[in-house]
């Protein structure tokens, strides 16, 4: 309950995310390759992950309703690299998970389903 106050919120919970990654590739035995793009526009992506050739982008919401605009730097990623992109992650503390316009919307307790 105090953590749902948290101005620092936002920051956990991305944090959260990364090492839940990070974790999940090294016990593969494979280097974690996570990456985080920002342009001179400030377009950004909070992670992209690089699966072989394909770049995967994972934005990271502390919210627990899913707004639409949540997809909107995936969208900008997904048009920037074309085929290299074959959807992204919306990671977020809501329960529903489901799938739009090719990007997966789930709650971060499913995070090291990512990296499957």
């Amino acid at each position: 309950e105090q953590l749902a106050r948290d101005p620092l919120r936002g920051s956990l919970v991305e944090n959260l995310v990364v090492l839940e990654l990070i974790k999940a590739r090294q016990n593969q035995g494979l280097d974690p390759q996570l990456y985080f793009y920002r342009d001179a526009h400030k377009n950004e992506v909070d992670m992209i992950y690089q699966k072989g050739r394909e770049l995967i982008p994972i934005e990271v919401k502390a919210g627990r309703t899913f707004h639409r605009e949540y997809l909107k730097n995936l969208e900008f990623f997904k048009n920037l690299v074309e085929e290299r992109c074959p959807g992204g992650y919306l990671v977020y503390s809501g329960d529903e998970e489901q799938k739009i316009h090719k990007h997966q919307v789930i709650n971060y307790r499913s995070t090291s389903s990512i990296a499957s």
